[in-house]
């Protein structure tokens, strides 16, 4: 058989020999192992269970996963466990490689967050600032919210805003809140997004993660939990997409809660970017290109290497030529990879007729889980 595990050498030269396209499929574009050492040291290291690789889905709707839910407007409720992303982790798993998906980003707010992502629940919290994928969580005073995560972990990670006049919190799991694993005081300075690590004594195991506020405490604004079994390392996807977004909303870089420095906090190793239908929708496509670039050049510096993805084929009438074609020629002179989910779902028309599209421009759970083989495979292949 092919194994896939090792490359070949070359005298002294560290050079891999790969096949023209390593992934075996089509729709995955421009890909060369030679510009994805990050990611395959990483993969390698899962497999090998010395570590984990941490994988992020940037993106807007079609990344946060409008059209995958149970009910409700949009198919919004329940959709994060049948996005993208969710669906890239099942993939993984499907083909044998340890993949999590237990954590969470900000996404809405309050009501928005527990609508889309059922692993959540809130007390008295809501929306504020503009962040990595929406909204961060802000609580006033006696406040809580709960994550569930449905997986086995041993140590998690709090993202949290520090600005000046910032309140206290406690963190605690499986509710109890009488003894919590540790007080956290923010400081009032410098501006900056903190990761605070919690270990949790014992074996790994499933618990709920609570981050509660008491009264008289002050004003917390929060951004992510990210949960992970440090004894048995997977692939960790994250769901960093957006609705309504474009790639403008992502070139602003000045402030720790702005988009690209807070995922600079995640320390991904790979990150898949697919803007493009909001810019067709509103018209702005001229600016596409040049934004989709700031981007990329953000993310390198960031020491993170880059996927592209080109949405599928939706019935809007809008043109959809500028974002390909943008799409193409930014993977060519930044030398990336890119995912071609237009030439996954093929036409529209087809793809309605058998259940891939829950509207002009979502797709269903089925047509995501599709997108995701594609995806996936960019990941296998390393």
């Amino acid at each position: 058989g092919t194994n896939t595990d090792w490359i070949e050498f070359s005298g002294t030269s560290a050079t891999p020999t790969v096949a023209a396209n390593p992934t075996g499929d089509a729709t995955v574009k421009n890909y060369d192992l030679t510009k994805l050492p990050k990611s395959r040291r990483a993969l390698i290291r899962v497999k090998s269970e010395l570590g984990r690789m941490k994988v992020g889905f940037m993106g807007d709707s079609n990344t946060a996963g409008e059209g995958a839910g149970l009910s409700g407007s949009h198919l919004y409720t329940g959709a994060m466990p049948r996005a993208l992303p969710a669906l890239v982790a099942k993939t993984l798993r499907n083909n044998g490689v340890p993949a999590s998906f237990a954590n969470f980003i900000g996404f809405a707010g309050g009501t928005g967050d527990i609508t889309y992502d059922p692993r959540l629940t809130f007390v008295n919290m809501n929306a504020d600032v503009n962040a990595l994928s929406g909204s961060y969580l802000k609580g006033q005073d006696a406040c809580s919210f709960t994550f569930a995560p449905g997986e086995k972990f041993n140590e998690f990670v709090v993202r949290h805003l520090q600005l000046g006049g910032q309140g206290t919190f406690k963190v605690c799991i499986d509710g109890n809140t009488s003894a919590p694993l540790g007080t956290i005081v923010v400081a009032s300075s410098p501006e900056a997004m903190v990761s605070t690590t919690f270990q949790i004594p014992g074996e790994s195991a499933v618990h709920t993660v609570t981050v509660f506020k008491e009264g008289g405490s002050g004003l917390n604004f929060f951004e992510s939990i990210q949960c992970y079994d440090t004894t048995r390392p997977k692939v960790e996807v994250f769901n960093m997409g957006t609705c309504a977004k474009t790639a403008a909303d992502y070139v602003e870089n000045d402030k720790p809660w702005h988009r690209m420095q807070a995922m600079s906090t995640f320390g991904l190793d790979m990150l898949f970017i697919q803007f493009g239908i909001n810019e067709e929708i509103q018209g702005s496509t001229a600016s596409y290109k040049s934004n989709m670039q700031t981007i990329i050049t953000l993310a390198k510096a960031a020491g993170i290497e880059v996927v592209l993805v080109l949405h599928s084929a939706h019935n809007g009438g809008q043109d959809q030529s500028v974002v390909a074609a943008a799409i193409a020629d930014l993977a060519t002179t930044n030398n990336v990879a890119w995912v071609d989910f237009n030439a996954v779902l093929g036409t529209f028309a087809a793809a309605n007729a058998a259940g891939d599209w829950f509207d002009t421009y979502h797709p269903t759970a089925q047509g995501y889980s599709l997108q995701a083989r594609s995806a996936a495979n960019a990941i296998l292949a390393l």
